[in-house]
């Protein structure tokens, strides 16, 4: 089976999965998260289009939101079943800074590789 295209190769060229870039001034690709209100973020990204073989993916069945609040240390999860959603609120969050990444799974349980970090301080 082929596999969801890396985070790596998407940079530039939106054909790995979902893609994150915070709009605080860490950009990095097409996520970006953004604070809305208080205690939320809003994480936007670009669906994968591609697996690691080149081929077209016909079989992506949704995402997975990691997040923490040390980088690279994600302690929660939010499972995303809609592979059409390409927009998340992430509410409820204590004041501090949140570091963001994102997963894309295909129907056969495949996950693509973590998508670059990104972050967003909450008052």
């Amino acid at each position: 089976m082929a596999r969801i295209r890396s985070w790596a190769f998407v940079l530039g060229t939106l054909l790995s999965g979902a893609m994150l870039a915070a709009c605080d001034g860490s950009s990095d690709g097409g996520v970006t998260a953004s604070p809305v209100a208080a205690n939320a973020v809003m994480l936007s990204w670009e669906a994968p289009t591609e697996n690691t073989d080149g081929t077209l993916l016909s079989d992506l069945s949704g995402y997975t939101i990691h997040y923490g609040t040390e980088p690279q240390s994600y302690t929660n999860t939010i499972e995303i079943t809609n592979p059409g959603l390409t927009d998340y609120l992430v509410d409820s969050l204590s004041p501090g800074t949140y570091y963001f990444a994102i997963t894309a799974s295909a129907s056969d349980g495949l996950q693509s590789a973590y998508s670059p970090e990104v972050s967003a301080t909450v008052n």
